[in-house]
């Protein structure tokens, strides 16, 4: 694996899969995998994948910015929470996924204000824009990403309050 200044070798690199992010993150998700098939249901534990994940790398993906001294995670949230909080874990942040779309599936059908409805359907897209975001970063705790996914899950909330109360009214 190499790192290109180029943006064009850069991103040639990166669809052949030679690049150093790639590996890194293969790398990272192999360590995550193995991790996760040893504790299936309760994982290591919240914040525990860095000061574990080493002993399950294989060292063919490995890389040279491997070592790791910023203590960065696992770069995909749903291996993450694997390997931390195993199945019951995920299983939970699934079901909170499913319930954020339904609900705002729901809040959309049954606001009659067109602002409301493109707000609503701008706050999906932006959650599901971090969804997307989370296969390649686990950064939802972070102030990167996090703000994003909760503040909209909350304006989500105020739409449907506020249109549940200018209907009673």
């Amino acid at each position: 694996t190499i790192i290109h200044d180029e943006f064009g070798a850069h991103l040639s690199s990166t669809f052949e899969g030679r690049d150093v992010s790639s590996m890194e993150r293969v790398y990272r998700w192999v360590a995550a995998t193995r991790m996760f098939k040893e504790h299936l249901y309760m994982g290591f534990g919240p914040g525990n994948f860095y000061p574990y994940y080493k002993n399950y790398t294989l060292s063919s993906f490995e890389t040279y910015v491997s070592e790791n001294p910023e203590g960065s995670t696992a770069h995909n949230y749903a291996l993450l929470l694997l390997a931390e909080q195993g199945t019951i874990g995920l299983a939970i942040f699934i079901f909170l996924t499913a319930v954020i779309f339904i609900y705002g599936e729901k809040i959309y059908h049954r606001t009659n204000k067109e602002d409301d409805k493109r707000i609503v359907m701008m706050l999906l897209l932006v959650l599901a824009m971090v969804y997307v975001n989370l296969t390649l970063s686990d950064m939802l705790e972070t102030d990167k990403v996090g703000p994003f996914f909760f503040i909209g899950i909350a304006l989500l909330a105020a739409v449907d309050i506020r249109d549940r109360t200018s209907l009673k009214a």
